[in-house]
């Protein structure tokens, strides 16, 4: 993917996903804005960036803060002078039942994913707007918002809210060049489940493994690329789109065959 001199943001970029993300688009020839709550980690990926050769601002942000992630993207615009797409990866998760879901866990888990996706995806493209440049915005979302999964109804609605929101999105801003796009990501390999293998899951993880077609987690390069070709001109006529990237997770419960 040919990112040559744009400038991204990537929210949600200091570990897992978002670093390799963020580290992709850099080998990709892109100059970067990584933003993530940990001060530390960020700055420790954008240190990774400028070792490639590609310049970086971290900027510390808690994406459930409206303020703090609009500031994302003003800061962009000051030490870039523009913005040419956004990545949004930052997100909140827990399990918990339905019936055990507080007031308190569905606003961070909906100001996190979605409000904080609302607040960045808009102010970067009234950046868009303003440069007169067109742009690209892609929202890291999950088959859980496509799907309902058990003991996740707050996720689900928070990721099934990024999935709408990008469309809506997409038809709003088409007119000024802008398209958006979202990822709709099924299990990922990182420290999650590595945790939970230590933490004795392996065989649950397993028999996930094995109900997929694809009978494997993705790799974190995995979703990087996906982002990266819906950041890119390589997917200019993508708008609107929901990308899977799930290994065949949302074709249903069947058997593959196999």
């Amino acid at each position: 993917m040919n990112l040559t001199d744009k400038i991204v943001v990537v929210a949600g970029a200091s570990k897992n996903t978002g670093r390799v993300i963020a580290l992709a688009a850099a080998d990709a020839g892109a100059n970067l804005v990584v933003a993530a709550r940990s001060a530390s980690a960020i700055q420790a990926v954008a240190g990774e960036i400028e070792a490639r050769g590609r310049q970086a601002l971290a900027v510390t942000a808690d994406m459930a803060d409206a303020q703090q992630a609009r500031a994302i993207i003003t800061s962009a615009v000051e030490r870039f002078g523009r913005v040419d797409a956004l990545i949004y990866n930052a997100a909140y998760m827990h399990q918990r039942a339905f019936l055990k879901i507080d007031e308190a866990h569905w606003d961070q888990m909906l100001d996190t994913n979605l409000k904080g996706y609302f607040v960045t995806a808009q102010a970067a493209a009234q950046a868009m707007v303003d440069a007169r440049i067109g742009g690209s915005i892609v929202g890291i979302a999950s088959t859980a918002g496509v799907v309902g999964f058990p003991n996740n109804a707050d996720y689900c609605a928070s990721k099934g809210g990024m999935v709408t929101l990008t469309k809506a999105m997409a038809m709003d801003l088409s007119r000024y060049g802008i398209r958006a796009n979202c990822i709709a990501s099924g299990f990922i390999n990182g420290e999650s489940v590595a945790e939970a293998e230590q933490a004795g899951g392996g065989a649950v993880l397993q028999a996930l493994r094995d109900f997929l077609p694809s009978r494997r987690f993705a790799e974190q390069s995995e979703i990087a690329s996906a982002a990266l070709f819906l950041a890119s001109n390589a997917s200019s006529y993508c708008n609107g789109s929901v990308l899977s990237v799930d290994g065949g997770l949302t074709l249903g419960n069947l058997p593959s065959g196999r």
